[in-house]
């Protein structure tokens, strides 16, 4: 037995090859929208850690700064010692203010760290300078 393709089966593969055809063609016209969202999730992620780092490192620092005896120097290694343990690392900016080795009740220990964190994609956002986004975290304590 031989076999004879009947017009409607050609007519069958026609239309599936055209179907397989405009699925490629969305797919490709959809993937750049689809890797543009999952790169600016791994952004906005990253960035949101690191701020929870540079929180964290603030209120080291402020835990540190409150104790009696402290010293400026001390509240600067806790930082430096946690964030030397994240991705942040160095390049970071201190501010504190209240430390000192005589604590008085009335004074608040505040510690302020920045931090200028680049973007991954290298792609500009509006209303930024660059391609770095500025974080910061600030901590007030009381003395003990």
């Amino acid at each position: 037995m031989e076999a004879t393709s009947s017009p409607q089966m050609s007519l069958t593969l026609r239309r599936s090859r055209r179907q397989r055809g405009s699925s490629i063609l969305e797919f490709s016209m959809l993937l750049p929208v689809l890797l543009m969202l999952a790169l600016g999730a791994l952004e906005f992620s990253r960035i949101y850690l690191v701020k929870r780092h540079l929180e964290t490192a603030a209120r080291a620092g402020a835990r540190t700064g409150v104790v009696r005896g402290a010293t400026v120097a001390d509240v600067d290694d806790a930082v430096g010692l946690y964030l030397s343990q994240t991705q942040v690392g160095d390049g970071y900016s201190l501010d504190t203010s209240g430390v000192s080795a005589t604590s008085n009740p009335d004074n608040d220990v505040t510690v302020k760290v920045g931090y200028d964190l680049p973007l991954m994609t290298g792609v500009e956002l509006p209303g930024l300078d660059g391609s770095a986004v500025p974080l910061s975290a600030s901590v007030t304590m009381r003395h003990q």
